[in-house]
């Protein structure tokens, strides 16, 4: 487990002994964490898998522990996550929940845009843009994961199922078909068995998939929301009748913003903004994960950000790295990437690959600017590269 991981899984353990969360919180941050790493791998910076294995192996037994499990109550408030979680047999279960209304934490409304259902044509082209939103749900969430990535707009949960087990929804949405979420090491290896049958959402017809292998069990559903526009829901540990409630409460009538707190003053030659991720954990005290990739000639740039927090502190791996406007930096493993300081109340990191180096790195960190309050997303700005 990386140095990082091990800090963040200890501070969400610590806010857990603090306040009333369940661990499925928990849960969502290492997912949402190995994510990030994932995507950084893809991008050619070397961030192991490990440390996400271990990190969700210790939520799971963090909760069977007795660290979560309680209901959680009305109006409380995740990264695609593999389906090995669908184990049902070793899966902790809780006491079941209070069916109630229980909305997800939203990233900020996008005014004077419209949603898929007006405009289908806009759907995953815009990285600062969602053309669909959730409706409060019957069943307990803990965090929410907006993101739009190679075209496609998404929003990954956790969820506490009627039995009271911990369950994971995903919800994608794109112009022509939705594509399918990533399957498991265990589904991928083995031969599942799959049943597909139709069923209603929103008045449409729509594909209900079940697959199973041994023990694990993935529920998909699939349907066209809007002429030209796919979707699909994707749950773990959670029951049909429950999956199909989730796919009724996705709404296509509004647009929401993605948003990081700073403003990128210089990007590297040829670079655009390709991808925006926003978690939210919708829990008092927690700060919001915030991420963009620039994206040029052979290279990419990571931004990311948590907001609010107080000044980083130095560890004695960091190497101190002068940068403009008054800003400082640390080069962390290795040399990989690099946190900068002096970001009023929010903590950033800025990787990069392919053909895009350090240069690039200093070049995009040096260009950081605060952007709105920290402690207010909403205030961030709707594009930071302009």
């Amino acid at each position: 487990m990386t140095d990082d991981m091990e800090t963040r899984l200890a501070a969400a353990m610590r806010l857990r002994a603090e306040h009333e969360v369940d661990a499925y919180s928990l849960l969502d941050g290492a997912l949402t964490r190995g994510r990030e790493r994932a995507r950084r791998r893809q991008l050619g910076t070397a961030f192991g898998a490990a440390g996400v294995a271990a990190a969700t192996a210790a939520v799971l037994a963090a909760s069977s522990l007795g660290l979560g499990g309680g209901s959680a109550q009305p109006g409380a408030s995740g990264s695609a996550v593999d389906t090995d979680l669908a184990r049902g047999a070793s899966a902790p279960t809780g006491s079941p929940p209070v069916r109630g209304s229980y909305p997800l934490p939203a990233v900020p409304a996008r005014s004077g845009t419209q949603g898929a259902a007006a405009r289908p044509d806009l759907v995953g082209t815009d990285p600062t843009t969602l053309h669909f939103g959730v409706r409060p749900l019957a069943l307990p969430v803990a965090g929410a994961q907006w993101q739009v990535m190679d075209a496609v707009e998404s929003v990954d949960f956790a969820m506490t199922s009627g039995t009271g087990a911990p369950g994971h929804v995903s919800v994608s949405v794109a112009r022509g078909a939705a594509p399918d979420p990533v399957r498991s090491a265990a589904m991928a290896t083995s031969t599942p068995r799959s049943i597909d049958r139709p069923v209603q959402v929103g008045g449409r017809t729509a594909t209900l998939t079940i697959t199973t292998s041994g023990e694990y069990v993935e529920r998909i559903v699939r349907w066209a929301p809007v002429d030209g526009v796919g979707a699909v829901v994707n749950a773990v540990m959670v029951s049909e009748s429950e999956l199909l409630e989730v796919a009724g409460a996705v709404r296509f009538d509004s647009a929401s913003g993605c948003r990081v707190p700073v403003r990128l003053g210089a990007l590297p030659a040829g670079a655009h903004l390709a991808e925006c991720s926003m978690f939210l954990p919708g829990v008092a005290g927690q700060p919001v994960t915030s991420s963009v990739v620039l994206t040029g000639p052979g290279g990419a740039v990571s931004v990311q950000t948590d907001a609010p927090v107080a000044a980083p502190q130095p560890t004695a791996s960091t190497v101190p790295t002068p940068l403009a406007h008054g800003l400082g930096g640390a080069w962390m493993d290795g040399g990989d990437y690099l946190i900068v300081s002096g970001v009023d109340r929010v903590w950033v990191s800025v990787s990069a690959a392919g053909s895009y180096g350090r240069d690039a790195i200093g070049l995009v960190a040096g260009g950081l600017a605060a952007a709105g309050d920290p402690a207010n997303p909403g205030s961030w700005p709707v594009d930071p590269t302009k």
